[in-house]
């Protein structure tokens, strides 16, 4: 793992750093990794710290319990890399919703014509 990163700090501000840093699904997982784990490898599975080996997908393994894991393992991104659009479009939807929603004034609802 690399130093520490931070969305606010380290996220690309414009369209085109955004398509340079994350030109390859292994590009968008290493950030994801660096994120997710800053200092060292934690085995979701049983807890230990350590440096995994990496299964034939590239996905993290416990050296310890052999459990396999992913970056998006258990986050709202998961079943994303590497998807078709097909899958990935049903996620993509319902973040484009939650943003929406999260946009929306609490007063909606309230009665009709305020």
């Amino acid at each position: 793992m690399q130093g520490n990163l931070t969305i606010e700090l380290d996220f690309p501000r414009t369209y085109r750093e955004f398509v340079e840093r994350f030109s390859s699904d292994a590009a968008c997982a290493a950030y994801l990794e660096q994120l997710r784990w800053p200092t060292e490898f934690s085995c979701p599975a049983c807890g230990v710290s350590g440096a995994p080996w990496r299964q034939t997908r590239g996905w993290p393994v416990c050296p310890t319990c052999r459990h396999q894991t992913s970056v998006t393992a258990g986050t709202t991104l998961e079943r994303t890399l590497g998807s078709s659009y097909r899958t990935a479009s049903a996620p993509l939807q319902r973040y484009r919703v939650a943003m929406l929603r999260s946009r929306v004034p609490t007063t909606l609802g309230r009665g009709r014509g305020r």
